[in-house]
């Protein structure tokens, strides 16, 4: 689930604790794969960038943490 919502420091959009977490799901991830949390993931944080009238063209920095490092692919 989305821990917090962003929020602005000055002329800073700053967001945080993203996750897969699905509007319309019962449960807080809506699926175990990362295949799909990824592309959720990323839309709710697009959500939040478009309702700021940002889009991904503006982010300067981003940590993904995965629980396994497994999930990593080069």
């Amino acid at each position: 689930m989305t821990a917090s919502p962003c929020v602005y420091a000055g002329d800073t959009l700053y967001c945080s604790a993203k996750s897969g977490f699905h509007p319309r799901s019962q449960r807080s991830v809506f699926t175990p794969l990362i295949d799909l949390q990824l592309p959720q993931t990323m839309r709710n944080l697009l959500n939040n960038l478009e309702e700021a009238g940002l889009t991904f063209k503006h982010v300067v920095a981003t940590n993904v943490y995965l629980d396994s490092v497994a999930e990593f692919q080069l």
